[in-house]
């Protein structure tokens, strides 16, 4: 006999979830209380002491690399690599409307990366050669205010 009504809470059977035992956690509180004992401290003061070193040394920031200059360090790449982006597509021959077709559509790939590369870093090569690249999509010459 088919049962009706509302469908059974657990139609593929109960889920039973298994909890073992971790022991590390015994390890480290006699681990901890070995070195407060040596310390001549209690496990409480130990673990605010540990804690306090650690802030204290991480307050600026990763102690190998702060993330300014790292951030720096990135910003320039990405400029570099921007620029030689730039300076392969200025040595590229447009002769006809199908190479030019190619070469804007390529441009208009590397202009919107150079243009937050150049407001990140501020690089006067960068702007030149984005000036020059913009010249060569557009066909002339652009005016001061075009790139900012």
């Amino acid at each position: 006999m088919k049962r009706t009504g509302r469908p059974p809470k657990y139609p593929h059977g109960r889920k039973h979830i298994k909890v073992y035992y971790d022991k590390s956690d015994e390890i480290y509180m006699k681990l901890l209380d070995m070195i407060a004992q040596r310390e001549g401290m209690t496990r409480s003061d130990l673990v605010l002491h540990i804690i306090k070193e650690y802030v204290q040394y991480h307050l600026g920031g990763n102690p190998e690399i702060l993330l300014p200059e790292f951030k720096k360090d990135v910003n320039g790449l990405e400029a570099e690599l921007v620029k030689e982006e730039i300076r392969m597509l200025l040595n590229r021959r447009v002769v006809d409307d199908f190479t030019r077709t190619l070469f804007i559509k390529d441009a208009m790939k590397v202009i919107p990366e150079a243009r937050k590369a150049l407001a990140r870093t501020n690089d006067p090569e960068l702007r030149d050669l984005l000036r020059k690249l913009l010249e060569k999509v557009r066909g002339g010459p652009l005016k001061q205010a075009k790139l900012g």
